[in-house]
């Protein structure tokens, strides 16, 4: 069996799985989105880099002596900023927060109690967070033992970032640094552009970098920012950032995996 079909916990019968979860160590559980990503990036792009990445570090860690399964990609979040752009399908805070507590609770009743969950839209974020605390009440009173790792890709790999692309300030939205990454894990872009359309509200938060949190039902609007779009330069640059990202959260899931 390939090893990217046999880190997939969806193709395996129930009985197989079963025994394939005697020499599993961690589970690896990725959430995307489906919104806009400009006119250069599909729909799909947070869900093609969770997925993606989830599959690069699971070859990565199973070449390292630690078995994995990587379960299915959540593709929808958070993208209520994007709502009002052709194709964005969001869910309600809410739903995610249940969605991520409900599929805990489903891999502990499994016997899988090493959970990691790779977080590829910023929207997602504070839901993430709170499903994971109220299934971990729930597993509490009942006794069970369960460790999750939250991560977001782009703050694994900030130092590398910032070297690789001095000039852009921050990580936003379908900028040259997220490009980059989808580039380098297989994507092609739609189309050459030099901009991308965003809400006002990322370029304060971009800007400022402020920890106030401002939000309201009036704001329409829109800004452009330049991008600098050379699909050979991007590629390289986020190769890097993928070689970057697996050993650091290789290193962090040893850590995290000590003792059990």
């Amino acid at each position: 069996m390939l090893i990217t079909k046999s880190i997939l916990y969806e193709g395996y019968t129930s009985t197989e799985l079963v025994n394939k979860l005697r020499e599993i160590k961690l589970a690896i559980f990725p959430i995307g989105s489906i919104e806009y990503h400009g006119e250069h990036l599909p729909l799909d792009t947070d869900t093609f880099i969770a997925k993606n990445l989830a599959l690069k570090l699971s070859e990565y860690l199973i070449n390292n002596g630690i078995q994995v399964l990587v379960l299915p990609s959540i593709p929808y979040g958070a993208s209520i900023e994007w709502q009002q752009y052709p194709g964005t399908i969001t869910l309600r805070p809410m739903t995610i927060i249940m969605l991520i507590e409900d599929i805990i609770l489903s891999l502990v009743n499994n016997r899988i109690k090493r959970i990691l969950i790779l977080n590829a839209h910023g929207g997602n974020s504070e839901s993430i967070r709170v499903g994971i605390k109220n299934a971990i009440i729930k597993l509490i009173n009942e006794g069970k033992e369960v460790k999750i790792m939250e991560i977001e890709w782009w703050k694994v790999v900030e130092d590398e970032i910032g070297k690789l692309f001095p000039r852009t300030p921050v990580f936003t939205h379908a900028d040259e640094i997220e490009t980059s990454i989808y580039l380098a894990l297989g994507g092609e872009l739609r189309k050459t552009v030099t901009a991308v359309k965003e809400p006002s509200w990322l370029k304060f938060i971009g800007i400022s970098r402020s920890k106030v949190a401002y939000y309201d039902t009036i704001s329409s609007e829109v800004y452009e920012r330049n991008l600098n779009i050379n699909v050979d330069d991007l590629k390289a640059k986020g190769l890097k950032l993928v070689e970057a990202f697996c050993k650091k959260t290789a290193e962090r899931v040893i850590r995290f995996l000590i003792g059990t």
